[in-house]
């Protein structure tokens, strides 16, 4: 699974990854869009946060969902044929956060 995230996260404008607590970080600009640490959790805008939790594979967490982050568990057995539909949005918000973090970091 982190092969397939990371070919997604990489594929965009400017990414990087570090690590982090033992865990992958994809960032732009310094700033972290998603993070696998066992699952996959995305940095997601105040405006996409509702897209997100109609999707029963994404939840808030109760320490960090504040703060935009939202984990999502896709079934393991379903990442082949349901990958697409997993990632389309999360390749969304992933896109979105990149708009955000290239205007943030604009002089």
């Amino acid at each position: 699974m982190i092969e397939r995230l990371r070919k997604i996260c990489m594929a965009l404008p400017d990414a990087t990854e570090t690590t982090n607590f033992d865990h992958p970080f994809f960032r732009v600009k310094n700033k972290p869009f998603c993070v696998f640490h066992g699952a996959i959790a995305f940095k997601v805008l105040k405006t996409e946060q509702n897209i997100f939790l109609e999707d029963p594979r994404f939840f808030k967490t109760p320490y960090m969902h504040h703060h935009g982050w939202f984990p999502c568990t896709p079934n393991v057995s379903s990442i082949g044929e349901k990958s697409r539909s997993w990632s389309k949005p999360a390749t969304s918000s992933l896109r979105g956060r990149l708009v955000n973090a290239n205007a943030a970091a604009a002089p």
